[in-house]
Parts: C-alpha cells; structure tokens; sequence
C-alpha cells in the first residue's frame, strides 16, 4: 500500500461523513482522491472524523483505520458516540465502507470517541492496543474516563469489547474534567524501566500520569451465533425465551456462546443475561424492562458456557435490532478456612447486536404510505381548545407490523397522539425535524395489510396568541421499523380567532302600514332593526336570516327578486361585515311585495343566525334574545275608491230623482184632470138629400 494522506468529513449533503484518500507525492494540483469512502446507512449528525488513528491491530503489517464519530446515538440516547474500525483488505481498494463498530457504555452525552490513541502492546500479545476516551462513563460520574481495548486476531477484532476504564482520581471533584483531551504513548519514566501514559484534564488545567502494571488479564469472548435473522412478519413476530435444552426447536434459535481465557484458578461466575428491544426509534424504559436470566456457575481456563434462545410468535413489539446485554463478574473462590469476602476480579458488560430483516413476496420489501388529512384543522389562537389533526394512513406497500411515527411543530406546543405508546425521543436523528419547537414520538404497534388503512388523531396544545400568528404546520416522519429513511408530509391548520360575542336587540314597537281593500297593492314594508354586538372577535363569515312570517289566510306575493317565498315566510340570507371596534349595527330591511287582502293582518320580522349542524355555535349561546318586529298592515279608503263612492252616490241621487219624474208624470199628474158630465153630444147619421 502506498502512502497515503487520509483526511474526513461529516460537512457532506446528508451530514454522513465521508473518507478521502490521496496516495502521495500528489501527481496534480486538482488532488483529486485516489479514494473516498462513506455508506448512506452511517447515521447523520456524528462528528464524524473528529479523530482519525492510523494502527494495526490485528498483527498482520498492515494499517487499519480507526475514526471516531463522538456524537452518534444508541439506543435513543443522544450523543453517546461510536468509533468506526475500518480493517485492511490488504488489496486494492485497501478499505471499504463496511466497519467494525466499536462502542462503550450506553450514557447519553458521553461524547465516546472524542479522542483516541495507539498505545502500543499492554497485554503482550503482539497486537496494538488503543484508548478512547469519553466525557462520562456512569450518569452520576462527569469525570470520565478512558477505554481501554486489546487489540488481536479476527475472532477478537470482530467483538471488540473494552477490558476496564481508566478513571481520574476519586478526589477530582465529580464535574466535566475533559479527560483523555490528550493521550501520549508510553514512556519510562522511571529509573526501574516501568512504563507510563500521560492523560490530561484539559478543564482542569492538570494531567494524570498512569502507571501500566504487569498482571494476568483475564479474558472473556461472548458470541451470538447466528446474529442475522430473516423474518417474514406475516406469519412471524419476534421475541425470546431462555430454553435449557440444546435441542433446537423448528423455530428460530440462536446461541450465546460465553468463552474465558487466562483464568489461572477455579472463580466463581455470575453471568446476567438481558435483551434491549431497541432501535434509535424505539427506548427501553421503566414502563418495559427486559427480563434478566441470571445464572451461577464456576469457571477456569478454556470454560465455554452456551446459552440457547428460542425465538416465539407474538404480538410485541418488534425492533430490527436487539441489544443482548451480557453482564460476567468473576469472584475469586472463598475457602473454607477463612471468612473474608470474595474479591472481584472481572467484572464487565458486553453488548452484542442481532438484527432482522423483513422476507417479503416480492424480492425487495415495498414502504409505501399515502396520508391524508381527514379534517379541516383550525388553530383557535385565543383560546385553549387543542388543533386536531385527524389522520388517515394508507398501506401502499408491503405487510406492515409496526410503524413508529414522529409528529413535530415550529411552534412551543404540547403534542399528543393518543391510543399509541409514546417512545422516548431525546434526540431525533431526522434532520427534517432540527428546526421543531415540539415534537413526539409513538409507536403504532397494529398489523396493516397491504392496502389497508388505519386513522388517528394527532393533538396539539397551543398556548393563546393574541397577536397575528402563521399557520401551524404539522410535519409527520413515518417509517416501519425496518425501513432506512421515513416517508414525510405536511398538514396545514388553518389560524383564526375563536369568535367570543354575542348579539342582543332592544323589543321594537309595533309599525303600522296601511294599505287598500279590495285590490292588488304593490307595497314597499320597511323595518329598521338595530343590533348591539357584545364581546369581541365577531364572527365575518357568519351568515344571518332575515325572515318575514306571513299569515296564512292573507292574500300576498312577493315580488321582490332578492327574496324567494317559501310557502308562508319569505327568508333573505346576509352577511355583517364589521371591525371589532363597530358595536351597533343598524339594519335596514326593506321589502316589496304584492298584498290582497279584504282584512287587517300582520308580518313579523325574524332576524337570527344560519346555524348548520356542524356549526361551532348555538343559537342560545350567541343570541341574547329574540330579534323580532311586527308591522300591521291595516286598511283605509284610498282615493279612487273614494272617486267611486262619490260618483255612485251621484249615480244614485239621480236615479232617485229621474223615478220621481216618472213617477209624477204617469201617476201623479192624470190624476189632476177631471172630466165634465153636463155636456152631452149627439150625432146622428143621415143619407144626403138630392134635388133637382
């Protein structure tokens, strides 16, 4: 292998972390790299390279690569940090992405991997050995300390577990001391030849000077074999059982294998076996604690104990990743001779992963969701009433167990999903929600076949606003626990003030209008209504009625083209457009209709709110009270009706006069002649006299 500049980055589009490698001398100005290393399954936001460490551990003369990524989290905690070990391929390409992951204690903001160094040979096995140091190694010490690893063959390379933990002093006062800032190698420091390693506290301003002393060390090798599992999740959920039996099951098993070595006596073995059934979207908390198998056994040199574990079906919670935790205390025999207690001389905590994969129909497993949003949120900004989100989830994709769902808002906002169990999220590693004031995390822990669907709501708790506020935007993140990245969506809630207010009207007088009897009358009917509204934030959009209710033995049309007649009542739909200052709105209400009628009668005014059945007031709630005003409508001769009158009074004065002629004439008057009976007259008829 030539020699070889390498520098990282975690400064790259997805804030994974990249390794270039330049072979020197450079051939041209553009240094382009010969080499770049990086993996889209490396976690983001790790600091990754902030130490890179040239070493070989494993004795084979060829160099290995460590760096550190100090703020990566595990298990859901956050900044606990990792150490990436990269092995020669001893051919070209001499490294590939895939890494030996090496770890310490599970202590959020531990910072592990914040320094490291190659110490040399402690162990005397001929292989280099390495520090690496942390902020903190327990949740109560914020001293810190310093890990130290044995370097070795493949079989110790590949589990690569701390031997003990380099500690300041007890009397270092119990704050962040920033030890193992600095780590030289070893020196001789005294005339005896005995070899030492300086170590700073760079907050303190001090540093620690750590003698090595020659020991037997014990070593202790925990295997999980197999550690790769293929589930078909339709058939097949996943937990555990401790079994005594060697003989497997048709199910999944898989064995924990627990080897020691340079045990020079018989010890007394604790051996306490647990699972953390945890992702980084997933937390094990009090509410679920792993259930611990503890056994008792006695060890030497070359002891193996074996552990099988059966895999059942169930219903739990699944996680594409378990955590065994493997806690050995090795106690020196006690003799019968004596009553002092048992000295411990081995005491440490492995952790080994095992991880599933989902076996599909297809030959890659399909995630694929459609959300949509199956209500019109609205954010009321003066009141405490929450924002509901009401959420329906499409399966588009493959069988689905489990889906964990995060739900974040720009805003200081309490947020809840309810029905689902909420996961501990200390530090999400989704970038999309860096910029969140509020967000949680549940589990949705229900099968969803292909094509199938579920709803649920998310609520927030807003604290009041007075003054003009944006839209909330609710951003979702959801994704199968077996899934690389989430799927995200947006959901818009609308912002409006809560209307508070209330409409009240003083009782109106009784109008009167008066119309002709007897005829077709077109008549303009005003009313003036004036209403005070109370409170504050009226409602614009509000829609009112104003109805006229008719009798029903009156003859009337309406006539007007901005009232429609339903039966008997006339109804006209308005709006009030006003300011929040305006209190008194007077209201003119004018309208034309057609009257024929041959008595008195009445119309009363109704003005009140449209109110459908989801709307958000109640008629009592906003009207004080009932905002009416009756006009009667009465009769009076009008003057053609007096023209007529007249004229048939004239008509009949003249008929009156024209039969009292007649009647003098052919009665009255022949009764005034009266004849003469004296007078008599004769007359005779007579032949004519002829003479000759």
């Amino acid at each position: 292998m030539p020699d070889t500049f390498v520098f990282a980055t975690n400064d790259n589009t997805d804030q994974r972390g990249i390794l270039y490698f330049h072979n020197l001398p450079f051939k041209d100005s553009l240094l382009l790299p010969n080499l770049t290393i990086s993996d889209p399954a490396w976690q983001p936001f790790t600091n990754f390279g902030n130490k890179i460490v040239i070493v070989d551990i494993n004795n084979d003369n060829f160099n290995d690569l460590i760096v550190t990524s100090p703020t990566s989290k595990w298990l859901d905690l956050p900044e606990v940090g990792h150490v990436h070990l990269f092995m020669n391929t001893q051919s070209e390409p001499f490294f590939k992405p895939k890494s030996i992951i090496i770890r310490g204690l599970p202590i959020a903001h531990s910072f592990f991997g914040w320094n490291a160094e190659v110490v040399g040979d402690l162990d005397g096995d001929g292989a280099n050995d390495i520090l690496i140091a942390a902020l903190k190694v327990s949740d109560g010490d914020l001293r810190g300390g310093v890990y130290v690893y044995f370097g070795g063959d493949e079989s110790v390379i590949r589990d690569l577990t701390y031997y003990e933990i380099i500690r300041p002093s007890e009397t270092v006062e119990n704050k962040l001391t920033g030890f193992g800032f600095f780590i030289s190698s070893k020196m001789v420091l005294d005339t005896e030849g005995n070899n030492y390693i300086m170590m700073s506290r760079v907050f303190n301003g001090e540093v620690d000077v750590q003698k090595l002393t020659k020991r037997a060390i014990i070593k202790v090798y925990v295997d999980v074999e197999p550690n790769q599992f293929t589930i078909d999740e339709s058939k097949f959920y996943v937990t555990f059982d401790f079994i005594s039996s060697l003989l497997a099951k048709k199910e999944l098993n898989f064995l924990i294998k627990i080897r020691y070595t340079n045990v020079i006596n018989q010890l007394n073995a604790t051996t306490k076996l647990s699972f953390m059934h945890s992702t980084n979207y997933e937390m094990v908390s009090a509410d679920y604690p792993p259930n611990t198998h503890v056994f008792d056994h006695n060890v030497t040199h070359g002891s193996e104990e074996q552990h099988r574990v059966h895999l059942l079906p169930s219903y739990d919670k699944l996680s594409p990743k378990w955590i065994l935790q493997a806690e050995i205390i090795l106690k020196s025999s006690r003799t019968t001779t004596t009553d002092d207690p048992a000295i411990t001389l081995f005491h440490q905590i492995f952790y080994r992963e095992i991880s599933f994969e989902r076996e599909c129909p297809q030959k890659e497993c399909i995630e694929s969701y459609a959300v949509e949003s199956t209500n019109d949120p609205i954010w009321f900004q003066n009141t405490d009433q929450p924002i509901e989100f009401s959420i329906q989830l499409t399966n588009k994709g493959s069988f689905l167990t489990h889906l964990i769902i995060d739900a974040g808002l720009s805003m200081d906002c309490k947020i809840s999903i309810p029905d689902m169990e909420v996961i501990q999220n200390l530090n999400s590693s989704n970038f999309w929600f860096a910029s969140q004031n509020s967000n949680v995390r549940v589990l949705y822990n229900k099968s969803t076949q292909s094509g199938g669907s579920f709803q649920f709501d998310v609520l927030v708790y807003c604290p009041q606003v007075i003054n003009v506020a944006p839209d909330p935007i609710l951003k979702l993140a959801i994704k199968s626990f077996l899934s690389r990245d989430p799927q995200k969506f947006e959901i818009r809630a609308r912002t409006k003030f809560k209307h508070e207010f209330t409409i009240e009207t003083k009782k109106s007088h009784t109008l009167s209008n008066k119309v002709c009897p007897d005829s077709e009358t077109e008549k303009n009917i005003e009313f003036n209504v004036e209403l005070s509204i109370k409170e504050d934030h009226y409602d614009n959009d509000l829609r009112l009625s104003a109805t006229l209710n008719l009798e029903d033995t009156v003859g009337l049309s309406v006539i007007s083209i901005d009232i429609k007649p339903l039966q008997n009542k006339v109804a006209q739909i308005f709006q009030i457009q006003k300011e929040d200052r305006v209190k008194q709105v007077r209201l003119s209400i004018s309208c034309k209709m057609m009257i024929k009628s041959s008595k008195d009668f009445h119309i009363t005014l109704h003005v009140e709110p449209v109110l459908e059945s989801n709307s958000p007031y109640k008629l009592k709630s906003i009207m004080t009270n009932e905002v009416e005003q009756i006009v009667m409508i009465s009769f009076e001769y009008c003057k053609k009706h007096l023209l007529i009158m007249i004229f048939a009074a004239l008509g009949c004065v003249i008929l009156i006069i024209g039969a009292g002629i007649l009647v003098h004439i052919k009665i009255v008057v022949p009764r005034l002649i009266t004849p003469n009976e004296d007078l008599t007259q004769f007359a005779e008829h007579q032949e004519p006299v002829v003479t000759l």
